[in-house]
C-alpha cells in the first residue's frame, strides 16, 4: 500500500501523519506543492492521496481532477483548517473519498486513512 502526502512543510499534522503511516508499515512520498505532486501521481500509481487544502500551485478542485485521471482507483481525502459552505460544496463536487476538518482531530484523519485501506482492499 502507499500514499501520497501533498501539503507544505509546515503543515500542522505532517509529523503525526508520518508516524501514523510508518507504524502501519505505509509507504508514503510527501510533496510540498502541487506540480511536484501532479509528476508523483502521474509516474506512479498511488491508493491513498491526502491533499491538503493550502497547497500552493493548482487550485484544490483542479487538483483533485487531475489525481482522479491519473489514479483513477485512488481514494482522496481532503485536509483543511477552516471550512466554508462554498469551499466545501467545490471540493465535494470531484471525486473525493473523504473531507476532513482539522479541528475534528488526527483520530478522525487517522479513520478516514483505516476506511480507504479497506475500501482499497487493504488494511492499515
Amino acid at each position: 500500500m502507499n500514499c501520497l502526502l501533498v501539503c507544505q512543510q509546515h503543515y500542522a499534522h505532517l509529523q503525526p501523519l508520518s508516524l501514523f503511516l510508518k507504524e502501519k508499515q505505509v509507504d508514503y512520498n510527501i510533496c510540498s506543492d502541487s506540480t511536484q505532486a501532479i509528476r508523483k501521481v502521474r509516474d506512479c500509481q498511488y491508493d491513498i492521496i491526502v491533499i491538503d487544502s493550502e497547497v500552493k500551485g493548482i487550485e484544490i478542485d483542479t487538483l483533485i481532477r487531475l489525481f482522479s485521471d491519473y489514479n483513477e482507483n485512488a481514494k482522496i481525502i481532503i485536509t483543511t483548517e477552516s471550512n466554508s459552505k462554498d469551499f466545501e460544496s467545490k471540493i465535494r463536487r470531484e471525486k473525493i473519498f473523504y473531507y476532513h476538518i482539522r479541528s475534528f482531530g488526527l483520530d478522525d484523519l487517522f479513520l478516514a486513512l483505516n476506511a480507504a485501506a479497506g475500501k482499497a482492499s487493504l488494511q492499515l
